[in-house]
């Protein structure tokens, strides 16, 4: 990697008001995805009480809410994962584990779109999975939501080992910068699976006020306006890495 592209970098990652904004934001993230996850999981599990509380959208299945509940409760343990990954410097095993966080964002998605179908995807066999559930079909279905070449690159740098992976993780990159690229992109698809969430349970908040929700989508508000105050986004992964 070049001096220039990392000094680029370099201002956009460590700009203080964006790595205090992503630090404020991260813990809360996968607090709130655990205690989400926990009520749908109850609300869906024949608790009629509960489930009053996400109101009555002919959509709604108990098997997809308890399906969403699942991927909350999944991208809870991998947000945390990385943040205690990228606290003791294991920037690669982190990118790893933002990969595990895309296919937790794709099957949110999919689950605030249609619950019927993440009732199905819950009951789905390895076969019927491997038939309609993999990230290519996810992607297809998005309708341009989800790219691609995103997948491919946070394959390439945290699925299988990669030259390229290595080098720019391992080898390259500086650590203070790995940990904010991979910090960003942790709350980018976090982010993300929270609003699909919302999306669906939006109802809870209003007959079932949980003020850490609230308190959380202020801590997501304020770090995505102040990445916005860059000039452009952090470069992921940075040229010639």
């Amino acid at each position: 990697m070049n001096e220039l592209s990392i000094k680029s970098v370099r201002e956009r990652a460590l700009d203080p008001a964006a790595m205090e904004a992503r630090r404020a934001a991260l813990t809360p993230l996968h607090v709130e995805m655990a205690i989400l996850g926990d009520l749908l999981h109850e609300a869906g599990e024949d608790n009629l009480e509960a489930h009053d509380g996400l109101g009555s959208d002919a959509r709604a299945s108990n098997d997809g809410i308890v399906a969403l509940g699942y991927v909350l409760k999944v991208a809870h343990e991998l947000l945390s994962g990385i943040d205690a990954l990228l606290c003791a410097h294991g920037y690669y095993s982190a990118a790893a584990l933002v990969r595990q966080l895309v296919e937790a964002d794709y099957l949110a998605w999919a689950c605030s779109e249609d619950l019927e179908e993440a009732g199905a995807w819950l009951r789905s066999s390895d076969e019927e999975r491997r038939a309609r559930w993999q990230p290519r079909h996810l992607r297809s279905r998005s309708g341009g939501l989800y790219l691609s070449r995103d997948y491919v690159m946070h394959c390439e740098l945290g699925g299988h080992p990669t030259p390229r992976g290595i080098r720019t993780l391992v080898v390259e990159l500086p650590k203070e910068i790995a940990h904010e690229v991979i910090l960003t992109e942790a709350l980018t698809h976090g982010g993300r699976i929270w609003d699909h969430a919302m999306n669906v349970v939006g109802p809870i908040q209003a007959k079932h006020p949980v003020e850490s929700f609230f308190a959380l989508d202020d801590h997501l508000s304020k770090w995505r306006w102040v990445e916005r105050l860059n000039t452009q986004p952090t470069a992921w992964p940075p040229s010639g890495g």
